[in-house]
């Protein structure tokens, strides 16, 4: 069905309807529709469907239908890529932008990112020029680490509970809050380290409570025949935010100063929310086995209040799945030694590069290429071989990094940056779609409350790299981190199944 998705999601549920009753009025004859669907023969079925069809009509048979396929257990659902019918490859990049709801929610995604990622920019240059030192960016990136770390499985057990979709937006008026606060305190010249301290622990905190939620409403937007192609293109305008919104940020801040691009980030995020009064949120209602492994979400979000007994039945399910545990595991550990670099590049432009605001953005402005590049092969490529493409976007940044921290001429500094913007939105694309893939849905929003925990973990690596480039430097700290990534990716790929995760 992928290969002939109607330009109608509303038409979906009934399409898969007919042809779950054609294969198993057939009498165990392959479906030619299912077999176009999915590359491979179609399910065997019963002829009882058949009968009750004769008896009681369409409707009956539907549901026959559905029960006759409880006995023969569903193969994992596979979102839609490049794949088209019989196998072939065929490229529908930009398929998902044909969904209103979900082009809305992209656009809510790249207000709410360009606000985060330009205070990631603004926020670290403001810590560096008030204190002058690499510990203090560490020191403030664990402080923002740690009421993430502890809210974080809370998050998911509310994205499994309440209305996503709301979630999102009171999180996003916090944000927008807390941005109005600094830009008031810089504007009268009040801001102390310690007020960006504060900031960075609350916004953590929203954060680790709004993006399991967040994360959980894609499928819901586009059901999961087109989410591959949907969490690529989510990505991609998410990468593309981390890297031209701190370019803006960075122009901005020589032009305007620190102040007034924290009222623009307070803009990003209610721009945000307003986005978000046009999407529905309600789940796209296919065939498919989404809650194989335990009641669905909806039946969740009606036994009540929270518990922690709910929040260790998720840790238990991400622990004691196999899948879950190898997806979530890697991931977090990659993330450990691949992304800090980011917090560090303010004090490396303006300690090592000898730069300013204006070069700091144009360096980030120069990666969204990579960025895009990913997110575009990402949202082309077919459902095959994505764990070899997970770790080997691992690789691409490990190596670029090496090249990175000890480049010397900038033209070499910028070209590394935007292979390693290429590589990282490969792997986080990749990373989150094989999440959501194996998933089981009355788990989805605290297994990927353990998956947003990335982010925080991105915090801790941080305080340690910049502890160490405070120490010996910061192109030894970097070189250090990309070649622990690089022996990281090779334990994974020897001692681990993951090369074999389609």
């Amino acid at each position: 069905m992928t290969a002939a998705s109607s330009p109608d999601p509303a038409a979906e549920p009934s399409a898969a309807a007919e042809q779950s009753v054609a294969s198993h009025t057939s009498g165990g004859a392959p479906s030619n529709a299912n077999s176009r669907s999915n590359g491979r023969p179609g399910r065997r079925g019963g002829n009882g469907a058949h009968a009750v069809a004769t008896l009681a009509g369409d409707r009956t048979a539907v549901g026959l239908a559905a029960a006759t396929d409880a006995a023969v257990p569903l193969p994992m659902p596979v979102p839609h890529g490049g794949m088209a019918s019989g196998g072939r490859f065929n490229i529908r990049t930009f398929e998902s932008l044909r969904l209103p709801a979900f082009r809305w929610f992209l656009f809510s995604s790249l207000g709410s990112f360009g606000a985060m990622n330009m205070q990631m920019l603004v926020r670290g240059y403001l810590v560096f020029t008030l204190t002058g030192s690499y510990a203090a960016l560490g020191t403030i990136a664990l402080v923002g680490s740690l009421p993430g770390l502890i809210m974080t499985m809370p998050g998911g057990l509310i994205a499994d509970r309440f209305r996503r979709k709301r979630v999102v937006q009171a999180g996003q008026l916090g944000s927008a809050a807390l941005a109005l606060l600094i830009g008031l305190l810089l504007l009268a010249g009040e801001l102390k380290y310690w007020h960006l301290l504060v900031c960075a622990a609350g916004q953590a905190m929203i954060f680790s409570l709004m993006m399991p939620s967040r994360q959980s409403m894609l499928p819901e937007v586009v059901g999961m025949q087109r989410y591959m192609n949907a969490a690529a293109l989510n990505t991609g305008g998410m990468t593309v935010a981390q890297m031209s919104a701190p370019a803006f940020a960075g122009f901005m801040l020589g032009v305007v100063g620190a102040g007034w691009v924290y009222m623009m980030m307070t803009a990003c995020y209610i721009f945000s929310v307003l986005m978000l009064f046009k999407v529905d949120d309600q789940p796209v209602r296919a065939i498919e086995a989404s809650d194989a492994a335990g009641p669905g979400m909806h039946q969740m979000r009606r036994r009540g209040p929270s518990s922690f007994r709910d929040i260790g039945a998720g840790l238990a399910y991400v622990v004691r799945d196999p899948m879950m545990r190898l997806l979530l595991g890697a991931t977090l550990m990659i993330t450990l030694f691949s992304m800090p670099y980011q917090m560090l590049l303010p004090g490396f432009v303006l300690d090592v590069l000898k730069g300013g605001p204006g070069l700091l953005g144009t360096l980030q402005s120069v990666s969204a290429i990579g960025a895009l590049a990913g997110a575009m092969m990402v949202a082309s490529i077919p459902n095959r071989h994505r764990g070899k493409l997970f770790l080997g976007g691992a690789v691409v940044i490990g190596v670029s990094l090496i090249a990175f921290s000890f480049a010397q001429a900038l033209w070499i500094t910028a070209l590394t940056m935007v292979v390693i913007a290429f590589g990282s939105t490969v792997r986080q694309a990749l990373s989150q779609v094989l999440v959501q893939t194996y998933v089981a849905d009355a788990y989805r929003g605290r297994a990927m409350s353990v998956y947003m925990m990335e982010m925080h973990i991105i915090s801790f690596g941080t305080f340690f790299v910049g502890i160490l480039a405070s120490v010996a430097g910061p192109r030894v700290a970097l070189g250090s981190m990309a070649v622990a990534l690089l022996l990281m990716v090779g334990l994974l790929s020897a001692f681990s199944r993951l090369r074999h995760v389609d």
